[in-house]
C-alpha cells in the first residue's frame, strides 16, 4: 500500500473538487487526518489518483493562483484605503483642567441664532438675528476667573469683595488678554477671550430664549433681584445644560471682538471688526437688571477701563484643542 501523505486545507478542498468533477464518489472524512478521502464503499484512493493527473494538476495552480491573487488585492485596498479627517484627528475629551486648576468643557461645533427675536421683552435695537455657524469646537471655562486664579499667576487683585472663590473683579480687556498670553506660556497651550458668537453660543447651549432653558434666572445666576448687592462665589447657582456657570450675572465678561453692527446674513466663526473704538462685554452682573443678563444682551466698554460705576468687568477663558 502506498503511504498517502498529509495535506493542506487548500490542497485538501481541491482534491475534493477535483475528485467529483471526475465522477469519483469522495467525501472528506472528518475523523481522519487532512489528507486521507474514502469512497462510499471504504476504498481508500490515494494522492496519485487525484492529484498527479495533468488536468486535475493544471486545475489546482489554476485555482490556487487564483485565491492567492484575490487575497493579495484585498490586502492592498486595505494598505491603501484613504484616511479621514476624523482618523487623523482624536476626538478631544470633554473636560480638562489646567495647572491653576481651571476647569474647562469641551463645546462642540454647531449652529445657532445669534441675537433676539422682535417679540423678546427688553430686546435692544443692536440684537438682529442671524444664522450664525460655529465650525470648531472649543474649551470654555466652566467658571469665571477666580481671584484665587488670578493672584496665582498675576500676583494680587484689585476686586472691590475679596474671596479666593469670588469672580475676580476691576480687569480691563487688556489686563484680560495679558493673562491669557502669560498663562499660555506658561502651559505652552493656546489660551484667550472667547469672540462674542462663541459666548453667546455657549450661553444659551441650545436655547432659543432669553434665559436657560427649563429654569430661570433666579435659579441661574446672580443680578440685582436676588444679589444683595454683591459679588457671589463662583459656580454656587445652577450650570446651563452644557456644564457652564454663571455665564448670565455676577459679573460682566469681556469678550475678544471689538463692537460692530451685526450682519443680515449666515456667518462662520465671525471674529468681529478688524478695529474699533469699544470692546464687547456680555452676560450682564450682580448690579444688572435681567434685561442686561439675557443671552442676547450686548454691552461694550473701552477695553483700558477695568469697570463702568459700580460694576467691575471679568473675564473667563477659552482653550483651544492643541
Amino acid at each position: 500500500m502506498t503511504r498517502i501523505p498529509k495535506l493542506n486545507p487548500i490542497q485538501s478542498h481541491l482534491a475534493i473538487f477535483i475528485g467529483r468533477s471526475e465522477g469519483i464518489p469522495v467525501h472528506y472524512d472528518l475523523t481522519k487526518s487532512l489528507g486521507r478521502f474514502t469512497s462510499q464503499d471504504g476504498d481508500r484512493y490515494e494522492e496519485d489518483y487525484c492529484m498527479k493527473r495533468p488536468l486535475a494538476y493544471f486545475l489546482m495552480i489554476l485555482l490556487a493562483s487564483t485565491l492567492l491573487a484575490s487575497m493579495m488585492a484585498i490586502s492592498a485596498m486595505q494598505d491603501s484605503s484613504p484616511t479621514t479627517a476624523e482618523d487623523k484627528v482624536p476626538t478631544p475629551p470633554e473636560s480638562f483642567t489646567n495647572s491653576l486648576g481651571i476647569e474647562f468643557v469641551y463645546i462642540k461645533p454647531g449652529e445657532f441664532e445669534m441675537g433676539s427675536p422682535f417679540h423678546e421683552r427688553g430686546r435692544d435695537k443692536d440684537e438682529k438675528q442671524h444664522r450664525v455657524k460655529i465650525s470648531k469646537g472649543f474649551y470654555l471655562a466652566t467658571t469665571e476667573m477666580t481671584q484665587a486664579q488670578w493672584n496665582r499667576l498675576m500676583g494680587e487683585n484689585r476686586s472691590k469683595k475679596q474671596g479666593d472663590q469670588l469672580p475676580v473683579t476691576h480687569i480691563s480687556w487688556v489686563e484680560a488678554t495679558a493673562f491669557c498670553v502669560k498663562l499660555g506660556q506658561r502651559d505652552s497651550l493656546n489660551y484667550r477671550l472667547p469672540t462674542e458668537a462663541e459666548w453667546e453660543y455657549a450661553c444659551r447651549a441650545g436655547s432659543t430664549g432669553p434665559f436657560p432653558k427649563d429654569t430661570s434666572l433666579g435659579k441661574a445666576g446672580w443680578y440685582d433681584g436676588n444679589s444683595e448687592e454683591m459679588t457671589h462665589e463662583v459656580g454656587t447657582k445652577l450650570a446651563n445644560a452644557w456644564g457652564l456657570y454663571d455665564m448670565q450675572g455676577n459679573v460682566w465678561e469681556w469678550c475678544q471682538d471689538w463692537f460692530d453692527d451685526y450682519p443680515s446674513d449666515t456667518v462662520v466663526d465671525p471674529l468681529g471688526p478688524s478695529e474699533g473704538i469699544y470692546r464687547l462685554l456680555r452676560g450682564g452682573s450682580w448690579y444688572s437688571r435681567p434685561e442686561h443678563c439675557r443671552a442676547a444682551f450686548r454691552s461694550r466698554n473701552n477695553p483700558e477701563l477695568m469697570s463702568s460705576g459700580f460694576d467691575g468687568f471679568g473675564f473667563r477663558l477659552v482653550l483651544d484643542p492643541s
